[in-house]
């Protein structure tokens, strides 16, 4: 199509230079010195005029296509720089495209990693958390048992020094009351405040006992709730047994402020029921007030 167009355009040129030469190229003579040769003068310098025209515009021409070629080999190298640098826009597009995946796919796999992270930290935690919970609890019920066998053994020290004591008083011989002096009466009265001051002083221990046994059985059922803070919080209850250590009633008394924790110790005193209490303490026990702090 670009060559059919030059071409059309270099008829219109040729034509019209043709046409301008021819126009521009005759003199006219004057009628004075008309001649019979005038006329063949005229065409000789008519035909001579015309083929330097020719020849001018074959020269034109030639250069015409030398530059049209030179122009085009130019748009050719051009269109060709044009495809060149497409081409490395294109590559250099993939291969930002490429890094960016790689680089989501870095990021991707390092905020995986800090997420496994944490969760095996959460579960380690969770893990040490259970197992102290559990050493605890295994150290609590130690405790407890130890605790009972000793307040069994106070027992049964107890009963078999009063039941020794029931004996010797029993064994003495009775001195009828007018041969007993004033000296006897009151060595026997010491003798009598003596073991009952020893008796109050074994049933204080035994009752401190049981107490302690109590506090550690409601805590060994105390959960902890799954929310909150509440380390130093403490609260004070009143507990009221039926016969055998049944849980009667359970009142607070003096909230810790904070009603999830106060809850949460009653829940503890009703799954610790029935509590164990020997049967001579239990009317301690039957009626009494508790400062719940685990």
């Amino acid at each position: 199509m670009w060559d059919n167009i030059i071409s059309f355009i270099d008829a219109i040129i040729i034509h019209t230079l043709l046409l301008a030469i021819v126009f521009f190229s005759i003199d006219l003579p004057d009628e004075s010195l008309l001649t019979s040769s005038a006329p063949e003068n005229m065409i000789q310098a008519v035909a001579l005029d015309e083929q330097q025209v020719l020849a001018t515009i074959s020269r034109w021409k030639s250069e015409q296509v030398i530059e049209n070629k030179a122009l085009r080999a130019q748009q050719q190298t051009l269109e060709q720089k044009k495809r060149d640098i497409q081409k490395t826009v294109l590559k250099e597009t993939q291969s930002l495209e490429q890094l960016q995946k790689q680089k989501d796919a870095e990021q991707q796999r390092l905020a995986d990693i800090e997420q496994q992270q944490l969760l095996e930290t959460l579960a380690l935690e969770e893990l040490k958390y259970e197992k102290a919970q559990e050493e605890a609890r295994l150290a609590r019920e130690a405790d407890a048992k130890r605790q009972a066998a000793e307040l069994a053994r106070l027992t049964q020290e107890t009963e078999e020094q009063a039941e020794e004591e029931e004996a010797r008083l029993a064994s003495e011989p009775k001195i009828p009351a007018i041969e007993q002096s004033p000296l006897a009466d009151e060595q026997l009265e010491k003798k009598r405040q003596t073991t009952a001051a020893t008796r109050q002083s074994q049933n204080k221990k035994r009752l401190q006992k049981v107490s302690s046994q109590l506090q550690n059985k409601i805590r060994q059922h105390w959960i902890r709730p799954g929310y909150g803070y509440y380390t130093g919080l403490s609260c004070v209850i009143e507990i009221r047994l039926k016969p055998g250590g049944v849980i009667n009633e359970v009142n607070i008394i003096k909230s810790s402020g904070n009603l999830v924790f106060d809850h949460s110790a009653i829940s503890a005193i009703h799954e610790a029921s029935p509590l164990r209490i020997p049967h001579d303490l239990f009317e301690a026990f039957q009626h009494f007030y508790f400062t719940f702090k685990p």
